[in-house]
This record gives C-alpha cells, structure tokens and sequence, in this order.
C-alpha cells in the first residue's frame, strides 16, 4: 500500500465520516436550542450557505479529477466557508446562547475541511505548484471509491433533511 492510497482511504473512511456526525451533532444543537424562535430564518439560511460550500468541494473532490485548479477552487470554497462559519457564529451568539456542547463541535466542523484540503493538497502535491497544469475541471474517470462516495453522501442527507425541514418554520 503506497502512501496516497493510505491518505484516500484515512480521508474516506475517517475524515469524512467524523465530518458527518460531526455535523449531525451540529443539527441536534440546533434543534436543542430552537433556533427557529431564538435566531430565525438567517442562521438557517447562514447554515445551508454553509452546506452549499461544503457540498461543493466534496462533489469536486470526489468526483473531479484533483489538478491544481480544483485545488485552487478547494481553497477558495474552504476560505469562503470559514467566513460564513464566523458569520454565523457572530449572528448565533448576539441572538441565543451558544452552548459549549455546541462550541466543541464547531471546533471539529472548522478543523475536518481544513484536514481535508490540506491531505488533498499532500496525494497532489506536485500539482498545487503549477497552476498550468491542465486546467479546468476534469471528470474522474473512475470516481474515488464510489461505494465508499455514496455511503458518505447517503448519511450526510438526514442532516441536509433536517436543515431543510427546520428552515420553512424559521421563514
């Protein structure tokens, strides 16, 4: 077993699966703290900003072949991710009280994309310097572990569920 192999199957098997329940956790707290009365329709809005950010890396990275623009748009979105994260952050806590629980599982929905980005960076590494290295998305022709892809995306859609179930009450 060679080093990227290992590093796939730490990000499939690991990372992404803590990054699920991680975000699950994340719901519970919000149901607990019925954001829908306390902060209304704009952290649930702020929330499936975050998604949308989050979403779209991980269809990229599973599902487009890594090159140094997919690295560069990977960047970006996870720049863009930590600003609404500090966004809703800031909203959360002038409107409600944000519980350590809650606080605790902010620190793993920060950290595990940012794990991700840098290991995708690591098993591509020599693409990260040169941005003219075939640019432009290109699609994989045989999609990272496509079992192992579906399973994480069927066990993030409870989560996406619940958001969307919850966000009609808060508007």
């Amino acid at each position: 077993m060679n080093l990227e192999t290992l590093i796939q199957g730490y990000l499939l098997y690991f990372v992404l699966p803590i990054w699920v329940i991680a975000g699950a956790a994340d719901a519970l707290c919000h149901k607990y703290s019925h954001i829908e009365f306390s902060t209304g329709p704009l952290e649930s809005i702020i929330h499936l900003l975050m998604m949308a950010e989050v979403g779209a890396a991980v269809l990229a990275a599973l599902f487009l072949e890594v090159n140094a623009a997919i690295l560069l748009f990977l960047g970006v979105l996870w720049l863009l991710h930590e600003v609404t994260s500090y966004w809703d952050l800031q909203y959360a806590a002038t409107h409600r009280r944000v519980e350590p629980w809650e606080q605790r599982v902010h620190d793993y929905l920060a950290l595990l994309p940012l794990m991700a980005l840098v290991l995708i960076t690591l098993i591509n590494w020599r693409l990260s310097l040169d941005l003219r290295a075939r640019p432009g998305p290109v699609r994989r022709f045989d999609p990272l572990e496509g079992r192992a892809a579906v399973g994480d995306l069927s066990a993030a859609a409870p989560r996406g569920d619940l958001l969307l179930q919850r966000a009609p009450l808060c508007l």
